[in-house]
């Protein structure tokens, strides 16, 4: 459980100012002006951020490290360099693609960059774009069976595993940016963070539930 503590009235007034008023002034609202109590509440979304980071990073590799395979197979090994696979990006993909081998060639110098560290340094937002409906013709006509295999048969497969991966996207983001959550769906995201990695591998989202305290913490509301 988390600690009962109360903070003076001055020690209030400093931490409200360094968190901002504009940031801590949800918390207060949501326990009726009580900034103690808000102050908890703050402690425990931070605490909630800290549990999902790891179920969160793991969907994320996962689902970026099949769909990079499925661009292997259609592709080639290095497809970030090939022009068939660039001509077939939006002009927005195609640049979060050039920037990611522009700072790996900084990085590395004189040396050639390779596909890997090109596929570590992709945004999440890149990988969300694989899965549009324009590289249906391209990749998911070929190879979606194969990078969900344990997808259920349904219509509209893609689409699916697309609008749940832009759901995670969304609470990836809000805890990349120390955002509020608390008021989310946790659970629900929760099994859905799982459900996507099952579909890519019942062991790795075994391994995810075996080993997240999301549901853990989310038995620690201090309201």
């Amino acid at each position: 459980m988390e600690s009962q503590f109360s903070c003076t009235r001055s020690t209030l007034a400093a931490i409200e100012k360094n968190l901002s008023k504009e940031r801590f002034r949800r918390y207060v609202l949501e326990v009726n002006g009580d900034k103690n109590k808000a102050l908890r509440l703050y402690l425990w979304n931070a605490r909630l951020s800290e549990a999902f980071y790891s179920p969160l990073q793991s969907m994320e590799i996962t689902l970026r490290n099949t769909i990079h395979k499925a661009l292997v197979s259609r592709f080639g090994n290095n497809w970030p360099f090939n022009p068939k696979f660039q001509n077939n990006l939006t002009q927005y993909t195609l640049q979060e693609l050039l920037n990611s081998i522009g700072r790996q060639k900084r990085r590395r110098r004189q040396r050639l960059v390779t596909t890997s560290e090109v596929v570590a340094d992709l945004p999440f937002g890149f990988w969300l774009s694989m899965l549009s409906a324009g590289m249906d013709i391209h990749v998911w006509q070929f190879e979606f069976a194969k990078t969900f295999p344990n997808f259920p048969i349904q219509p509209n497969g893609l689409k699916t595993v697309r609008n749940r991966t832009k759901d995670l996207k969304e609470i990836r983001n809000r805890i990349a940016h120390h955002e509020p959550i608390y008021h989310l769906p946790l659970r629900q995201l929760h099994d859905e963070a799982l459900e996507l990695t099952g579909w890519v591998s019942r062991d790795t989202r075994w391994w995810m539930n075996e080993t997240s305290r999301v549901i853990h913490v989310l038995g620690q509301d201090p309201r």
